[in-house]
């Protein structure tokens, strides 16, 4: 399947770090994978390139009249790809509360909440903690900085996630950005945490 090809791809990125963009990926491919496989299984353009014209072939009564092989393979598409989120969901449980705080580098996400913003909470504790991070001033300063700069265009979310490398060096030659030194560090240490 292309879609988990992809976010395997993506994920062995080794040219910048990426970790902090590993649960953004891994749930859009989750979405994704459900959406063109599950949910709307069945429906032609959520089909690959090669899948599509072999599958509208067999369907055609008037050419290939196998039908009952195209809801087959269909069927076994769906299967696999709800096996396939289902799996790596249960088999990333464990980790992901830390995937997830490591998104807290990034500034143009949002603080944790929820049921899960206290495991995010406690696993960034845990990274602090490991780096020599002290984690009560980082958090202070996450959330302010978060007060401080409420939202970020689309555009501008786009560019902090493709070089969050970028968006620190121009944040902190600014002044503004010099009230967060330990969110900087926090950032640091999550660049040198490696995800495969």
């Amino acid at each position: 399947m292309e879609i988990y090809v992809n976010l395997v791809e993506r994920l062995e990125v080794r040219t910048q770090p990426i970790s902090h963009m590993a649960a953004r990926w891994i749930s859009a491919s989750h979405r994704k994978l459900k959406l063109c496989y599950v949910d709307n299984c069945g429906n032609a353009a959520t089909y690959g390139p090669i899948y599509v014209p072999v599958r509208k072939h067999y369907a055609d009564p008037q050419r290939g009249d196998e039908l009952h092989a195209v809801v087959a393979v269909d069927e076994l598409g769906k299967n696999f790809a709800a096996a396939l989120v289902s799996s790596g969901t249960a088999r990333l449980a464990p980790y992901w509360p830390i995937l997830c705080a490591l998104e807290l580098a990034d500034p143009s996400m949002s603080l944790p909440k929820g049921d899960d913003g206290g495991l995010v909470w406690e696993a960034a504790e845990l990274l602090c903690e490991q780096v020599g991070i002290d984690f009560a001033t980082f958090r202070q300063q996450t959330i302010d900085f978060h007060t401080d700069y409420p939202g970020f265009s689309v555009s501008e979310k786009d560019d902090i996630a493709k070089n969050l490398l970028w968006f620190y060096n121009g944040r902190a030659t600014r002044d503004g950005f010099r009230r967060y030194p330990i969110v900087a560090a926090y950032a640091v240490a999550v660049f040198t945490f490696p995800i495969t």
